[in-house]
């Protein structure tokens, strides 16, 4: 239903911008529940399976696998995209005398999947979320931009507001193909836009 899917676009929203604050709640059909609860409820769902496969093919590979997401649905601090991250900024780029602020850029399409780096936002709760902000700004571009689904200003306006404005990637791409061709800005009113909103 129309409201099933509000829910699920605004679940998704609240986890790639808020998913480390504790008691975070989401819209569970009717009712709201904590993510670590509907975490915990979806990995003990599968559990039975996890033992099927194993029991197929020998070893504890499913459960211990299980056993992993769990760890990381307690400390978000745990995942992957967390800790390389973290790597990254703290220890070997500061561990070189590095200074500046590392950039990283939305990529909407790249895999064609929502993920950690959607867009603008996602981007800034992402960083927020893993005390990242003090070590990275965003580089934006004007065609992952508008593959997430907005216009170039407007995710200008997402990083300028937050203060994580980096750097600017005047790259755009052919509305009507749907990828990323990065051709010149031609368009007078997108480039005064891109000014006026930085």
């Amino acid at each position: 239903s129309p409201d099933e899917l509000e829910a699920v676009v605004r679940n998704k929203r609240c986890v790639a911008e808020r998913g480390r604050e504790p008691g975070l709640r989401l819209t569970r059909g009717a009712h709201e529940v904590a993510l670590a609860e509907w975490g915990s409820d979806i990995l003990e769902a599968c559990a039975p399976i996890a033992a099927a496969l194993d029991a197929a093919n020998g070893g504890n590979a499913y459960r211990d696998a299980l056993a992993s997401a769990n760890v990381r649905l307690n400390n978000p601090a745990t995942t992957p995209s967390a800790r390389v991250l973290e790597t990254m900024a703290r220890d070997y780029g500061r561990s070189i005398g590095f200074k500046g602020h590392f950039l990283i850029e939305p990529k909407p399409m790249e895999p064609m999947k929502h993920h950690y780096d959607f867009d603008a936002q996602s981007v800034i709760g992402f960083l927020r979320q893993h005390d990242l902000a003090g070590d990275f700004k965003l580089n934006v571009e004007a065609n992952h931009a508008t593959l997430a689904g907005h216009d170039f200003a407007h995710d200008l306006r997402m990083c300028a507001d937050a203060g994580l404005l980096g750097s600017i990637d005047a790259n755009r791409g052919d509305p009507r193909n749907g990828w990323d061709t990065d051709q010149f800005p031609l368009d007078v009113h997108d480039c005064v836009n891109m000014v006026c909103w930085t």
